[in-house]
């Protein structure tokens, strides 16, 4: 099971695989066992959908997609070596910030008007 190979490869407590289900959609994901987000929200949950199509092949085109997500974390290295060890693909990566700073995302979408950055 890929689900399972992923979280065995992380270097951080991802959580539990649990099963979710909603109308005709079925998928495992990782949730730590006190319900926070790995990393503040920074480091992913992992999931895998059970169903034959991913979901969003079901979303009507609305001229929108994403370009990138950067992360801040004062772990930015560790998430980054995660995301590796999990063989995450995609663009996003994570700056180190100090361990005082708030961690952030910071995600920029191409839109029918131009790039949209959501803070």
């Amino acid at each position: 099971m890929i689900l399972t190979q992923q979280k065995k490869n992380a270097l951080i407590e991802l959580g539990d695989i649990e099963t979710m289900s909603r109308a005709d959609l079925n998928w495992l994901i990782t949730i730590p066992t006190d319900g926070s987000l790995p990393c503040d929200g920074i480091a992913p949950s992992l999931i895998q959908w059970l169903n034959m199509a991913h979901p969003a092949t079901k979303l009507a085109d609305s001229g929108c997609s994403l370009v990138s997500i950067e992360g801040f974390h004062p772990k930015a290295e560790t998430i980054n070596a995660t995301l590796q060890s999990i063989g995450f693909k995609g663009f996003f990566s994570v700056t180190q910030i100090g361990e005082t700073e708030q961690p952030s995302l910071l995600a920029y979408i191409q839109t029918p008007g131009g790039i949209c950055k959501i803070e």
